[in-house]
Protein backbone atom coordinates (compact mmCIF):
# COMPACT_ATOMS: atom_id res chain seq x y z
CA UNK A 1 0.00 0.00 0.00
CA UNK A 2 2.55 2.01 1.51
CA UNK A 3 4.87 1.98 -1.90
CA UNK A 4 1.43 2.14 -4.13
CA UNK A 5 1.19 5.78 -3.03
CA UNK A 6 4.96 6.43 -3.02
CA UNK A 7 4.55 5.49 -6.96
CA UNK A 8 1.77 7.56 -6.87
CA UNK A 9 3.02 10.71 -5.62
CA UNK A 10 6.23 10.08 -7.57
CA UNK A 11 4.08 9.87 -10.87
CA UNK A 12 2.77 13.25 -10.12
CA UNK A 13 5.66 15.27 -9.14
CA UNK A 14 6.79 14.04 -12.92
CA UNK A 15 3.43 14.80 -14.35
CA UNK A 16 4.11 18.45 -12.37
CA UNK A 17 7.30 18.82 -13.87
CA UNK A 18 6.31 18.37 -17.31
CA UNK A 19 3.25 19.90 -17.41
CA UNK A 20 4.23 23.54 -15.56
CA UNK A 21 6.93 24.68 -17.83
CA UNK A 22 4.58 24.38 -20.56
CA UNK A 23 1.57 26.09 -18.69
CA UNK A 24 3.96 28.91 -17.58
CA UNK A 25 4.85 29.33 -21.70
CA UNK A 26 1.06 29.27 -22.49
CA UNK A 27 0.23 32.07 -19.64
CA UNK A 28 3.05 34.57 -20.77
CA UNK A 29 2.30 33.86 -24.44
CA UNK A 30 -1.08 34.57 -23.66
CA UNK A 31 0.07 38.23 -21.99
CA UNK A 32 2.76 38.89 -24.70
CA UNK A 33 -0.21 38.57 -27.69
CA UNK A 34 -2.49 40.79 -25.56
CA UNK A 35 -0.06 43.52 -25.30
CA UNK A 36 1.04 42.96 -29.01
CA UNK A 37 -2.82 43.50 -30.03
CA UNK A 38 -2.98 46.77 -27.91
CA UNK A 39 -0.21 47.77 -29.68
CA UNK A 40 -1.68 47.02 -33.06
CA UNK A 41 -5.13 49.40 -32.21
CA UNK A 42 -2.54 52.11 -31.27
CA UNK A 43 -0.77 51.70 -34.73
CA UNK A 44 -3.84 52.06 -36.70
CA UNK A 45 -5.20 55.20 -34.61
CA UNK A 46 -1.55 56.24 -35.30
CA UNK A 47 -1.58 56.10 -38.26
CA UNK A 48 -5.08 57.86 -39.07
CA UNK A 49 -3.22 60.53 -36.85
CA UNK A 50 -0.12 61.13 -39.18
CA UNK A 51 -2.92 61.05 -42.29
CA UNK A 52 -4.68 63.53 -40.93
CA UNK A 53 -1.76 65.43 -39.79
CA UNK A 54 0.16 65.24 -43.69
CA UNK A 55 -3.54 66.37 -45.10
CA UNK A 56 -3.52 69.58 -42.97
CA UNK A 57 0.32 70.43 -42.85
CA UNK A 58 1.13 70.09 -46.24
CA UNK A 59 2.56 66.35 -46.49
CA UNK A 60 5.20 67.59 -43.34
CA UNK A 61 7.09 64.48 -42.28
CA UNK A 62 7.78 66.28 -39.09
CA UNK A 63 4.11 67.12 -38.19
CA UNK A 64 3.21 63.37 -39.04
CA UNK A 65 5.83 61.66 -37.03
CA UNK A 66 5.00 63.85 -34.07
CA UNK A 67 1.29 63.08 -34.63
CA UNK A 68 2.59 59.28 -34.63
CA UNK A 69 4.45 59.53 -31.69
CA UNK A 70 2.49 61.05 -29.84
CA UNK A 71 -0.30 58.15 -30.11
CA UNK A 72 2.30 55.54 -29.41
CA UNK A 73 3.32 57.31 -26.79
CA UNK A 74 0.73 55.24 -24.63
CA UNK A 75 2.02 51.78 -25.38
CA UNK A 76 5.78 52.94 -24.59
CA UNK A 77 7.40 51.58 -21.26
CA UNK A 78 9.90 54.19 -21.81
CA UNK A 79 7.85 57.30 -20.70
CA UNK A 80 5.24 55.38 -18.19
CA UNK A 81 8.49 53.78 -15.88
CA UNK A 82 9.78 55.55 -13.12
CA UNK A 83 7.81 58.55 -13.56
CA UNK A 84 5.98 59.82 -10.38
CA UNK A 85 4.33 62.65 -11.71
CA UNK A 86 2.23 64.10 -14.89
CA UNK A 87 5.43 67.09 -15.31
CA UNK A 88 7.65 64.11 -15.48
CA UNK A 89 5.47 62.12 -17.43
CA UNK A 90 5.01 65.03 -19.90
CA UNK A 91 8.98 66.12 -20.56
CA UNK A 92 9.30 62.12 -21.26
CA UNK A 93 6.80 62.18 -23.93
CA UNK A 94 8.12 65.18 -25.37
CA UNK A 95 11.52 63.62 -25.69
CA UNK A 96 10.27 60.07 -27.01
CA UNK A 97 8.56 62.53 -29.45
CA UNK A 98 11.31 64.84 -30.55
CA UNK A 99 14.00 61.68 -31.07
CA UNK A 100 12.09 58.72 -32.24
CA UNK A 101 14.42 56.90 -30.02
CA UNK A 102 13.51 54.47 -27.31
CA UNK A 103 15.43 53.93 -24.14
CA UNK A 104 17.75 51.65 -25.61
CA UNK A 105 18.53 54.12 -28.91
CA UNK A 106 16.68 52.07 -31.52
CA UNK A 107 13.46 53.93 -33.26
CA UNK A 108 9.90 53.86 -32.18
CA UNK A 109 8.56 53.93 -35.72
CA UNK A 110 9.16 54.75 -39.27
CA UNK A 111 6.66 56.66 -41.81
CA UNK A 112 6.17 56.25 -45.52
CA UNK A 113 4.13 58.16 -47.39
CA UNK A 114 2.55 58.66 -51.27
CA UNK A 115 0.71 61.43 -53.05
CA UNK A 116 -2.11 60.53 -55.34
CA UNK A 117 -3.83 62.91 -58.25
CA UNK A 118 -0.76 65.62 -57.79
CA UNK A 119 -2.28 67.24 -61.12
CA UNK A 120 -4.96 68.17 -59.09
CA UNK A 121 -5.58 70.77 -56.17
CA UNK A 122 -5.99 69.96 -53.48
CA UNK A 123 -9.25 72.02 -53.18
CA UNK A 124 -11.01 70.37 -56.72
CA UNK A 125 -14.46 70.45 -55.80
CA UNK A 126 -15.20 66.59 -56.18
CA UNK A 127 -17.06 64.24 -53.95
CA UNK A 128 -14.81 63.42 -51.07
CA UNK A 129 -14.75 59.66 -51.88
CA UNK A 130 -14.21 60.14 -55.35
CA UNK A 131 -11.01 58.67 -56.90
CA UNK A 132 -9.84 61.79 -58.71
CA UNK A 133 -8.92 64.02 -55.41
CA UNK A 134 -5.51 64.61 -54.32
CA UNK A 135 -4.88 62.08 -51.49
CA UNK A 136 -2.21 61.54 -49.07
CA UNK A 137 -1.44 57.36 -48.06
CA UNK A 138 0.81 57.28 -45.08
CA UNK A 139 2.27 53.79 -44.58
CA UNK A 140 3.43 53.10 -40.67
CA UNK A 141 5.40 50.56 -38.87
CA UNK A 142 6.00 50.73 -35.31
CA UNK A 143 8.63 48.86 -33.98
CA UNK A 144 6.77 47.08 -30.79
CA UNK A 145 9.02 46.05 -28.17
CA UNK A 146 8.17 42.50 -26.61
CA UNK A 147 8.99 42.75 -23.19
CA UNK A 148 7.27 39.44 -21.46
CA UNK A 149 10.25 37.00 -20.53
CA UNK A 150 10.95 34.13 -22.81
CA UNK A 151 7.93 34.98 -25.03
CA UNK A 152 9.44 37.68 -26.37
CA UNK A 153 12.42 35.87 -27.16
CA UNK A 154 10.13 32.58 -28.84
CA UNK A 155 8.03 35.04 -30.87
CA UNK A 156 10.72 37.31 -32.33
CA UNK A 157 13.28 34.74 -33.22
CA UNK A 158 10.27 32.80 -34.49
CA UNK A 159 9.16 35.77 -37.13
CA UNK A 160 12.40 36.32 -38.00
CA UNK A 161 13.02 32.44 -38.89
CA UNK A 162 9.61 32.65 -40.95
CA UNK A 163 10.38 36.44 -42.46
CA UNK A 164 14.00 35.08 -43.91
CA UNK A 165 12.94 31.71 -44.99
CA UNK A 166 14.01 29.44 -42.46
CA UNK A 167 12.54 26.58 -41.21
CA UNK A 168 11.79 26.93 -37.68
CA UNK A 169 10.92 23.14 -37.15
CA UNK A 170 14.50 22.37 -37.80
CA UNK A 171 16.24 24.91 -35.44
CA UNK A 172 17.80 23.81 -32.28
CA UNK A 173 17.10 26.69 -29.87
CA UNK A 174 20.71 26.78 -28.89
CA UNK A 175 21.54 27.09 -32.48
CA UNK A 176 19.78 29.84 -33.89
CA UNK A 177 21.56 30.59 -37.13
CA UNK A 178 21.34 27.24 -38.36
CA UNK A 179 19.32 27.12 -41.77
CA UNK A 180 17.09 24.63 -43.50
CA UNK A 181 18.18 23.01 -46.63
CA UNK A 182 15.29 24.65 -48.67
CA UNK A 183 14.48 27.48 -47.17
CA UNK A 184 10.72 28.29 -47.80
CA UNK A 185 10.25 32.25 -49.19
CA UNK A 186 7.76 33.62 -46.59
CA UNK A 187 8.86 37.08 -46.04
CA UNK A 188 5.54 39.21 -45.70
CA UNK A 189 7.05 42.89 -44.89
CA UNK A 190 9.72 45.07 -46.38
CA UNK A 191 13.58 43.93 -46.34
CA UNK A 192 14.55 47.47 -44.95
CA UNK A 193 12.53 46.75 -41.77
CA UNK A 194 13.90 42.90 -41.34
CA UNK A 195 17.34 44.74 -41.07
CA UNK A 196 16.27 47.67 -38.53
CA UNK A 197 14.66 44.40 -35.95
CA UNK A 198 18.35 42.78 -36.50
CA UNK A 199 20.40 45.96 -36.39
CA UNK A 200 18.03 46.63 -32.78
CA UNK A 201 18.51 43.23 -31.62
CA UNK A 202 22.57 43.64 -32.43
CA UNK A 203 22.22 46.81 -30.74
CA UNK A 204 20.77 46.01 -27.38
CA UNK A 205 20.64 42.25 -27.26
CA UNK A 206 17.99 42.22 -24.63
CA UNK A 207 15.82 44.20 -26.74
CA UNK A 208 13.42 41.97 -29.13
CA UNK A 209 11.04 44.05 -31.50
CA UNK A 210 9.05 43.34 -34.75
CA UNK A 211 7.32 46.00 -37.00
CA UNK A 212 3.53 46.14 -36.51
CA UNK A 213 2.74 48.13 -40.18
CA UNK A 214 -0.18 49.69 -40.45
CA UNK A 215 -1.86 52.18 -43.95
CA UNK A 216 -4.68 55.01 -43.96
CA UNK A 217 -5.67 57.36 -46.83
CA UNK A 218 -7.01 60.51 -46.94
CA UNK A 219 -8.33 63.21 -48.73
CA UNK A 220 -5.40 66.62 -49.08
CA UNK A 221 -6.61 69.76 -47.09
CA UNK A 222 -3.61 71.49 -47.88
CA UNK A 223 -1.08 71.99 -50.82
CA UNK A 224 1.71 69.97 -50.23
CA UNK A 225 5.10 71.57 -50.08
CA UNK A 226 7.31 71.36 -52.99
CA UNK A 227 9.90 69.69 -50.76
CA UNK A 228 7.06 66.81 -49.99
CA UNK A 229 6.38 66.27 -53.57
CA UNK A 230 10.04 65.87 -54.62
CA UNK A 231 10.97 63.17 -51.78
CA UNK A 232 11.75 59.56 -53.02
CA UNK A 233 12.58 56.52 -52.16
CA UNK A 234 11.29 54.17 -48.97
CA UNK A 235 10.43 55.03 -45.18
CA UNK A 236 10.45 58.84 -46.26
CA UNK A 237 9.69 59.79 -42.75
CA UNK A 238 12.13 57.96 -40.24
Amino acid sequence: MRLSIQREGGQALVESALTFPMMLFTLLGILQLTLAYHARILAEYAVFKAARSGSVYRADCEKMKMAALAALAPSTSYTLANNPDMKTLYKSTQDLVKTNQTGHGTPIAWLDYELENLERDFDYQHESDSDEVMRIRVKLAYFFHYRIPFANWVMVRFWLATQRGFHWATYDPTMLNMKAESPPARQTVDADLLDQVEANMGHSPKVYSSPIVASWSMRMMSEPTDAAKSKTGKWKCK
